[in-house]
């Protein structure tokens, strides 16, 4: 009888170590099945993130398009934000009203939120330049000014200050060098004005610093400026620039040898910074996808000057005269396969 109830209790005992191990791996699976879930749960979280700041990118994006194209028709030509303001405006005005802000379907909750806009800038930004491209602009400022600094760096990350010559392109391994020029208009748009009051310096990459005086004079023309590179930065100021009351200038550089990031500040006779404007506007879009926001900040050009070309004809398949001489019938052409030109030849003959 003993042996019966011993063996009973033996019995009894393995099926609670059977219970308990079944519970213990219930748990284990229903934690495991938990952590799955959350992970899938997240995945599908950052998936739906991403879609979102893609869209809400694309409807900054499309508010940027709104006002560039609002700037271009004359229809955004004054604002109530000025440099620096946080005022959004309620609408950008297009041809026939408002643009829509709305991007695709309403029930999509996908639209540009605010659009600040600033006609006038406290500094003139390209970014970036590509080497050997060339950028003009017609600017006004607030007022008259009398130094004006240009900084510039690389964007293929150079930062070496340049040797203290020009070399080849190919041996180049520093920022790039900027030919600037800058044209009071105060005195006049006809040509002798034009020519007269231009002032054309070289901005070169060096390790010291100097600034360069402006002056219309022959011998005037064509100074080094250097730019005192700090971690691949360089920062040339003009100073002595004429004019009188509002200022009006027409800028023009051309980047050699680098592609770069360049600004263009201004100071007045006392020191204080200027404004300009009719160069460029600064458009900040915010973009709305249900609850995720994407800003956007980029400079709009307000003129036409920016596509203005810098020669007045290219072309690789149209006669060029390569040599000329006083001599009566000296002038040679060229044809396109490097051959002269002959009588029976469309190109020769041409004066």
């Amino acid at each position: 009888m003993n042996k019966i109830k011993a063996n009973n209790q033996k019995m009894n005992q393995q099926g609670f170590a059977s219970l308990v191990i079944g519970l213990v791996l219930i748990i284990v699976l229903a934690l495991l099945t938990i952590g799955f879930a959350q992970l899938t749960r997240h995945e599908q979280q950052q998936a739906l993130s991403k879609q979102l700041a893609t869209q809400a990118y694309y409807a900054a994006e499309t508010g940027i398009n709104d006002v560039t194209q609002a700037i271009k028709e004359k229809t955004l030509v004054s604002t109530t934000s000025g440099v620096g303001s946080s005022t959004c405006l309620p609408a950008i005005p297009g041809p026939s009203g408002n643009y829509n802000n709305i991007i695709g379907p309403s029930g999509n909750n996908v639209s540009y939120q605010c659009a600040i806009v600033d006609l006038s800038t406290s500094d003139i930004t390209y970014n970036p330049v590509p080497v050997n491209s060339a950028r003009t602009s017609v600017t006004s400022t607030s007022s008259a000014i009398n130094s004006m600094t240009i900084k510039w760096s690389s964007t293929t990350g150079k930062t070496t200050p340049a040797p203290g010559n020009f070399a080849y392109t190919t041996a180049w391994d520093s920022p790039a060098v900027i030919q600037f020029s800058i044209t009071p208009l105060q005195a006049g748009l006809d040509r002798n004005s034009l020519i007269n009051n231009t002032f054309t310096a070289y901005l070169y990459p060096s390790s010291s610093s100097s600034s360069v005086s402006y002056s219309n004079a022959a011998g005037g023309q064509g100074k080094i400026g250097n730019g005192g590179c700090v971690s691949g930065t360089c920062e040339v100021t003009i100073t002595g620039i004429p004019g009188g009351g509002t200022g009006l200038y027409l800028i023009h550089f051309l980047d050699l040898y680098d592609s770069s990031n360049v600004t263009i500040t201004g100071s007045d006779s006392s020191g204080s910074p200027v404004t300009f404007s009719g160069s460029q506007a600064k458009v900040d879009v915010t973009g709305k996808a249900k609850n995720v926001l994407k800003r956007l900040q980029v400079r709009v050009p307000i003129d036409s000057t920016n596509s203005l070309a810098n020669y007045s004809i290219e072309a690789s398949d149209i006669c060029k005269r390569i040599v000329a001489s006083s001599s009566a019938g000296a002038t040679n052409f060229v044809k396109t396969d490097g051959n002269n030109a002959a009588g029976n030849d469309a190109c020769y003959g041409l004066d």
